[in-house]
């Protein structure tokens, strides 16, 4: 466009005023078009071209109100012309034209475009001038939400109310039209994607939460209370199925990880400002009524207890409730550790209606929270225990109080009462103040349970120290009262041991009338604890090997004991021996002791350092200092420093027997403690470190480990204090089961293993915390087996395992699979575990017997379909049996349809028969009359596959009638289609493998691939074609074309039984292999050969080689090879190969980038080579072409010289090819280095001499080619700088030939003369001095007229000689061989068989000097005795030995050399009278590689 400002004018002042007038207005306009400061201006012509495909198409109606848009809003540029239309008083109805058709304007000339504008600005006002400028950019005037159009041309209001459609909309209508169906519907899906982005960040994941956040009605903006009702909403959740398990235990995990993460950050910060002012607080304090709970705080739905010891009674003389005349933070600490453990044990109850709120400790900084979720009892009301500390009890809900019951009898506790401030009697079944309520939700809740169990009598205890307040904090365990209600009390053997009171001992207990028979029982239960079950723990615990003691946790040791950690000095003392078990033993105990105290201890100085800072949060340096402070004490770094002698001396000694009482040490370590735990202090950091939440640098932890004490801290090696958390159990076992699960739905290979022990991690963290956990017991045993059985499975898998080792490994797999299941099923009978873990093992099995069947011992399997025994699926039948579920029955039936025993089969029959049946009376009515098997008709050796069909018949028949009662006449279940389509494709009839195709494309199109894949995860069909099936029909070929081409789990398609003859089956099965879908899971197409379906689609495979292959397997191999860009060698060999098959071969390889290329002894004649040769010459990267042991002749032959990029062709074997083939590739083939024509007995003189003109030619094999002479390797010689050449077996080529290769190929390295008897000294002699610095290898034997002259010239002068073979010259003596052993210490490989003068003499020199040594053939050397065969051991590499009728060798000699030479692989022993078996055997001892002939 020219330049507006060029005009014609009168003056120039006027043109100035023109263009000032000018710029104002469009920066007007600018201003018009923005919306705000950060927003973007967009030129009026543009409104209206970014429509969605709605808004184009449906615009007319949009605009009337005729049409209401899928999207809830328009697009901005909808918006923009609706408003427009509404300002200029458009309204819904009125009629909407379309725009006439205008005449196409002049191309008007730059002279009157400049003119036309010129007249414009001089005539017009300034504002007329601002607007002409705005309607050069084809500008629309509307700008508000839902406003009117004016039209580019014409679209104003008429006099009718009606406008027309703008033409930018008519333009992109005209666009769509030329759009393909799949382009529209790609821009629709990516509109609808912009569309909700556009209401801000939305997560990947949004859809997924929103579900989880529906599925458990929580909503956390409005409910305080969501918490909870989340949490009890999901262990509402069902799990009657795998699916449902998963999820309920994925979304319980959820809740519980999210919970502890935000009590974490929210504890944290209460702890921080817990000296702080009220005012000054982010979590402000609340009152919540209640003593022994400590300060209450809430925040985000959560109620934070900070665990304080209260004060109660008088200030002018207090007293706590845990620590008496003291405060103790450490007292209180504990009974909010128990109040946890309370709720663990409690939770287990939620079946028979109590709810126990979620529970975690927070510990920061010395002091501990209890965060729990707030509770829906607003509105509520108290029906159990006492909330004013025993004012007022109640007990007054029945139903309550009968789950309390049922709970106190599993729990062994007593029924007792208690008086309320009246004295009136109250019969309750828990301590007075465990509180129990009715929610405004209408569930139960059991709350404070800090006092859930019993207390410990102080006067039974004596090694303790005695704490009146100690009944609020010292409790029993919930295992020795399980140990109790099992046992007899000790003075009267025949009554079981009553249950406790939690109320015996204290004030809440007094005055009533069971008071004094409840202490008695506490105190009894007690002293039996102390007298009975420690000394046995003790005497067990001794016992102990020092692994275990290196592994043990010996808190965790004594709770599932039942037995208190402070009891740990009492179990040491017991200890008396003084062997190396029990001075083990009590070391570890002391360790353990001390690593406690100094946690306790350092807590406390946490609290101190905190206190300091009562105005104002302590810094995380002043913290880091105390601490570094605190373990240098520990590791004794300052050994002068009075503070540190103190600590040792007295703080840590002090504080062990405090806690675990005066007989925790012996006299000697309460006088010098540190030198007993010298050698441990990285170990008790550790543990100090780790239970505090201080984090140590990891180099600074490796260097006090290497160092030991004296290790001193500084502040770097530490970083700041964070959070620790003790939570329920319920949160580790949600996540065990998580994994657990997950394992069993398709977990395979090492991914499968890592869920198995993370699981196993998982179940043993939950039994940590709650060992009375019988459904965790359980599961963790099953997983426990279940990991055992994987490791014997991935022994029998690993390669070059003996087939009766891998039989061995099967079984002991299978072993521990059953013991998984009988513990599944007796937990199952127990009504231990609700969950289904018997059907999760018995699919376990069948999967494991499955994937048997997939791998390479897959025949061993046959008979019992992948199982190690019949034995096993028979105990297997019994366990299906028991669970009476039909859907694992249907799973049972595809696996025993697989089976070959008559045992299965017939247990296969019955059970269709079963399930096909109406009812019970039906089963014998569908039952199929036998047939009889007429052997008469039978061609001999047919009768089996006779006997085959009929079963094969009989299956597919009742499969037939299972099918119209499952999929006909019910409406079955995702799950169950799945279970359906795996019995389809363990039958072995292709019309039910296409059934089984149609149920996949069903679930696909409703669920979903996702879905699809998961439920088939871990069961890929293994589809079998039956050795009895016989010829392959017409609908059968086309039935397994189209599995191949479907989405399916099939995994493996065997098809060996099947006789293909018709080319047109072949086609059909060829063309479904290369159109195999996305996403497809084929792994190996059986028929003669495995083909590597998946490897060849993933580009996995370099390498493709076959020998002896099915016609039908050359074609669908190179099918399969259009997928793939991978392979770059293909090499087929002894296959007879026709016209079809090179047809195939050529489709194959097109566009492929092939460098080698070799078809071995495939019988390829003229026309078949010219087929290939198409197809290679189009192959721009090949570099090898190997046709060796074929049948073309020259005809064809010729065409290989076509192939200009080859280096490397190999045509040995061939003897229709002559002279002229030699002449074609001499011709073309320049870039040729490497040529292979060995017995081409059609090859003479002159076609050696067309092979000489291959100037770049390195590497001639011509071995066997009778018809060649000297002039013809003289011709070679001269024209090729050859590096490797074979002439053996050439018998007319003689010292001629090899002085001219001395002459002119100075850098030959080998040189292969085997079978040349016309060949002297002489020329040997002058090849050795002129190629002394080439030659590597050199084959020089049965020359017969060689003698020691020429030998002992190659000894002395080639030096880097690494191979030498003078086999049969039977002049050689030791004179030559002592030459060689000096000269050429590189030899490597060294050939002196039927070298019958040789003796030890030069056998030794060649032993000591020739260490590098790895190949020796010393056969028929009859001279040579022990002496020899021991110098031997000098050469360590040696690999190959021949002592082939070496009758002066003996077994002591060969027991030597296997002894030093460990490399030794193979040893002919064949005729060697004098070595007896037991030398033999004591070789394989220290050679167990070594094949050895004999």
């Amino acid at each position: 466009m020219d330049d507006p400002f060029d005009i014609q004018t009168s003056s120039d002042e006027e043109i100035e005023e023109q263009r000032q007038e000018w710029l104002r207005k469009k920066q007007n306009k600018k201003q018009e078009g923005k919306k705000s400061a950060y927003g973007s201006f967009v030129p009026q012509g543009d409104i209206g071209a970014q429509l969605t495909v709605e808004e184009i198409e449906n615009f007319e109606g949009i605009v009337t109100g005729n049409y209401t848009p899928l999207a809830a809003a328009p697009s901005t540029d909808m918006g923009i012309l609706l408003n427009s239309l509404k300002e200029s008083g458009v309204k819904a109805g009125d009629e909407v034209k379309k725009p006439p058709s205008p005449t196409p304007p002049r191309t008007p000339t730059r002279r009157g475009l400049r003119e036309s504008r010129r007249r414009s600005l001089v005539k017009q006002t300034p504002q007329d001038k601002g607007n002409a400028y705005a309607s050069a950019y084809g500008g629309l005037e509307a700008v508000s939400a839902y406003g009117s159009i004016e039209g580019i041309q014409d679209g104003k209001k008429g006099a009718y109310g009606a406008y027309t459609v703008p033409d930018i909309v008519l333009k992109q209508r005209q666009e769509l039209k030329r759009l393909t169906v799949q382009e529209k519907t790609s821009r629709i899906r990516y509109e609808k994607w912009c569309k909700e982005r556009e209401e801000g960040d939305q997560s990947i994941f949004l859809d997924k939460d929103s579900k989880l956040d529906k599925k458990i009605g929580t909503d956390t903006t409005t409910d305080k209370t969501w918490w909870n009702k989340a949490f009890l909403d999901a262990q509402d959740l069902p799990e009657s199925t795998p699916e449902q398990v998963l999820a309920k235990y994925r979304l319980l995990s959820k809740l519980s990880t999210d919970f502890i993460e935000i009590a974490k950050v929210y504890g944290r910060t209460v702890i921080s400002e817990f000296f702080l002012n009220d005012k000054n607080q982010t979590v402000e304090k609340i009152g919540l009524g209640g003593v022994a709970g400590g300060k209450k705080y809430i925040v985000r739905g959560i109620l934070f207890k900070l665990s304080v010891d209260p004060q109660i009674g008088r200030k002018d003389n207090p007293t706590y409730v845990y620590g008496g005349k003291h405060q103790s933070y450490e007292y209180a600490a504990k009974a909010a550790g128990h109040e946890l453990k309370g709720a663990i044990n409690m939770h287990k109850y939620y079946k028979k209606g109590i709810c126990v709120p979620m529970q975690a400790l927070v510990d920061f900084h010395g002091y501990r929270l209890v965060a729990m979720p707030l509770l829906p009892l607003k509105g509520g009301k108290l029906i159990y225990g006492s909330m004013d500390t025993g004012n007022s009890i109640h007990h007054d809900n029945s139903k309550f109080n009968q789950s309390m019951k049922e709970i106190a009898q599993d729990l062994h506790l007593a029924g007792h009462y208690v008086c309320d401030a009246e004295g009136v009697s109250h019969y309750i079944y828990a301590a007075g103040d465990v509180e129990g309520h009715i929610g405004s939700d209408g569930k139960y809740y059991l709350i404070d349970l800090a006092r859930a169990f019993p207390p410990e009598s102080i006067w039974e205890t004596h090694h303790l120290h005695k704490k009146r307040q100690a009944v609020f904090f010292r409790m029993l365990r919930p295992e020795f009262l399980q140990w109790l209600k099992k046992n007899h009390r000790p003075n009267k053997p025949d009554e079981k041991f009553p249950a406790l009171s939690c109320d015996a001992l204290t004030r809440w207990g007094q005055g009533a009338q069971d008071a004094e028979e409840q202490n008695n029982r506490v105190r009894e239960a007690t002293t039996i604890l102390v007298n009975k079950v420690i000394p046995e723990f003790a005497a067990t615990f001794v016992q102990k090997t020092p692994r275990q003691l290196r592994d043990i946790q010996v808190s965790e040791e004594l709770h599932r004991n039942g037995i208190n950690v402070r009891h740990m000095g009492l179990v040491r003392f017991m200890i008396t021996g003084t062997d190396d078990a029990s001075v083990a033993a009590k070391r570890t105990l002391l360790i353990s002791m001390v690593g406690r105290t100094l946690k306790n201890l350092l807590r406390r100085e946490m609290r101190v350092e905190h206190d300091k800072h009562r105005n104002a949060q302590p810094s995380d340096h002043d913290s880091r200092a105390m601490v570094v402070d605190f373990l240098n004490l520990v590791t004794y770094a300052n050994p002068e420093d009075d503070t540190t002698k103190d600590f040792w001396d007295e703080t840590i000694p002090f504080g062990v027997m405090k806690r675990f009482g005066q007989v925790a040490l012996t006299n000697v370590e309460k006088e010098n403690l540190f030198s007993a735990v010298k050698e441990d202090v990285s170990k008790i950091v550790k543990y100090v470190v780790s239970t505090t939440g201080v984090q140590v640098h990891p180099g600074a932890m490796r260097t006090l480990e290497r160092t030991g004490a004296g290790f001193e801290f500084v502040s770097v090696d530490l970083g700041a204090l964070t959070v620790r958390v003790k939570h329920m159990s319920v949160i580790d076992y949600a996540t065990a089961k998580v994994l657990s699960q997950e394992a069993y739905q398709g977990g395979v290979g090492q991914a499968g293993d890592r869920l198995l022990s993370l699981a196993r991690r998982q179940f043993n963290r939950t039994l940590q915390s709650d060992p009375l956990n019988d459904v965790c017991k359980s599961e963790a045993t099953i997983t426990r087996l279940r990991i055992v059985a994987r490791k014997f499975e991935n022994r029998a898998s690993l390669p070059g395992t003996e087939i009766r080792r891998k039989a061995q490994y099967f079984m002991l797999s299978d072993e521990k699979l059953f013991a998984a299941a009988t513990v599944a099923s007796r937990a199952e009978k127990q009504s231990v575990n609700e969950s289904d873990d018997l059907a999760n093992m018995i699919r376990a099995i069948l999967t494991t017997w499955t994937g048997r069947r997939r791998g390479k011992q897959a025949d061993l399997f046959r008979r019992c379909g992948g199982a190690s025994s019949v034995a096993y699926v028979h105990r297997l039948i019994k366990f299906v049996e028991s669970t009476r579920n039909r859907l694992l029955t249907l799973e049972l039936c595809a696996f025993l349809a697989t089976c070959k025993d008559a045992s299965l089969i017939r247990h296969f029959h019955h059970f269709v028969k079963e399930i096909a049946a109406k009812d019970a009376k039906d089963i014998e009515t569908q039952g199929i009359p036998p047939m009889e098997i007429k052997q008469t008709q039978n061609k001999p050796g047919e009768g089996k596959n006779a006997q085959q069909n009929v079963q094969i018949h009989i299956q597919e028949e009742l499969v037939q009638r299972l099918l119209d009662k499952l999929i006909i006449k019910e409406k079955p279940s995702a799950r169950m289609l799945v279970v359906i389509s795996n019995l389809l494709g363990s039958t072995e009839s292709p019309e039910f493998w296409m059934q089984a195709i149609k149920i996949c494309k069903t679930l696909i199109s409703t669920y979903g691939k996702d879905d699809f894949f998961r439920w088939y995860r871990g069961s890929p069909w293994n589809l079998i074609r039956s050795e009895a099936a016989g010829q392959l029909s017409d609908n059968e070929a086309l039935c397994i074309s189209h599995v191949i081409k479907e989405l399916s789990p099939l995994a493996i398609l065997d098809l060996r039984g099947l006789k293909i003859k018709k080319d047109r089956h072949v086609q059909e099965i060829a063309e479904a292999c290369a159109s195999l879908p996305d996403g497809t899971s084929f792994a190996e197409l059986k028929s003669g050969h495995t083909l590597p379906v998946l490897k060849l689609r993933a580009n996995e495979l370099e390498t493709v080689e076959f020998t002896q292959m099915m016609s039908h397997d050359v074609v669908w191999m190179f099918s399969l090879l259009r997928h793939n860009k991978s392979v770059q060698k293909v090499i087929i060999k002894h296959t007879e190969l026709q016209l079809t098959e090179c047809k195939a071969i050529t489709h194959g390889l097109e566009g492929h980038s092939l460098r080698h290329f070799e078809l071995r002894g495939c019988d390829v004649d003229d026309d078949e080579l010219t087929v290939l040769c198409g197809a290679l010459k189009n192959i721009g990267r090949l570099e090898v072409v190997k046709l060796p042991q074929n049948t073309f002749g020259n005809k064809a032959g010729k065409l290989l010289g076509q192939l200009h990029s080859i280096t490397e062709l190999d045509l040995s074997g061939n003897s229709k090819i002559t002279d002229e083939t030699a002449k074609a590739i001499a011709a073309d083939c320049k870039a040729l280095l490497a040529l292979d024509m060995s017995q081409c007995t059609g090859l003479t003189d002159e076609g050696a001499k067309h092979i000489a003109k291959i100037n770049g030619l390195r590497k001639l094999t011509l071995r066997e080619c009778k018809g060649l002479t000297d002039a013809g390797i003289i011709a070679i010689a001269k024209g090729c700088p050859i590096e490797v050449l074979d002439v053996s077996s050439c018998a007319m080529v003689g010292d001629g030939a090899v002085r001219a290769l001395a002459t002119e190929c100075k850098n030959l390295k080998d040189l292969s003369l085997h079978f040349c008897s016309n060949i002297h000294d002489s020329a040997v002699m002058k090849l050795a001095q002129s190629c002394k610095d080439s030659i590597r290898r050199l084959g020089l034997g049965h020359c017969v007229k060689l003698t020691d002259k020429s030998i002992a010239e190659i000894g002395s002068i080639c030096k880097k000689l690494e191979a030498l073979d003078i086999s049969v010259c039977s002049k050689i003596t030791d004179e030559s061989i002592n030459e060689v052993a000096k000269g050429c210490h590189a030899l490597k490989e060294l050939n002196l068989g039927i070298c019958e003068k040789v003796t030890d003499q030069s056998l030794s020199a060649i032993a000591v000097n020739c260490t590098e040594l790895e190949v020796l053939n010393i056969a028929c050397c009859d001279k040579v005795t022990d002496e020899a065969i021991t110098k031997l051991t000098a050469c360590p590499n040696l690999r190959s030995l021949n002592l082939y009728s070496c009758k002066q060798v003996t077994g002591e000699s060969v027991k030597e050399v296997g002894t030093k030479c460990s490399k030794l692989r193979h040893l002919d022993l064949f005729w060697c009278e004098g070595i007896k078996e037991d030398a033999i055997e004591a070789l394989m001892k220290n050679c167990p590689e070594c094949k050895i002939d004999r």
